[in-house]
C-alpha cells in the first residue's frame, strides 16, 4: 500500500467513526478559520488532551503530597525561586 493510499484509507476509516455532530463541529471550526484542516484540528486536539491529562496527573500528585504533609509553603517557595533566579542572573552578568 502506498503512503497516499494509506492516508486515504485512514481518513475514510476515521470519517466512518465520527458522528454527524462531530463532522458538523469540525466543519464549523474549519469554516471559522480556527484550523486549516481536519488533520490539524485532530492533531491539536490530541496535544491538548495529552496536556490536560498531564495537568490532571500533576494536580493529583500535588494533592497527594499535601495530604501526606509533603507540601511547601507557597511564599517560601516563591522567595526561594526568586532568589535562585536572581543568583542565575548575577552569574550570567558576571560571566
Amino acid at each position: 500500500m502506498t503512503p497516499g493510499t494509506l492516508r486515504w484509507y485512514l481518513a475514510s476509516m476515521a470519517e466512518s467513526f465520527l458522528s454527524d455532530e462531530l463532522h458538523a463541529e469540525i466543519a464549523e471550526r474549519l469554516r471559522r478559520g480556527l484550523w486549516h484542516s481536519a488533520e490539524e484540528f485532530v492533531r491539536q486536539s490530541i496535544k491538548a488532551s495529552d496536556a490536560f491529562r498531564d495537568l490532571q496527573a500533576a494536580i493529583a500528585e500535588g494533592t497527594s503530597e499535601i495530604a501526606c504533609g509533603e507540601s511547601t509553603d507557597g511564599e517560601a517557595f516563591f522567595d526561594e525561586l526568586e532568589a535562585g533566579l536572581l543568583d542565575d542572573l548575577e552569574r550570567e552578568s558576571e560571566g
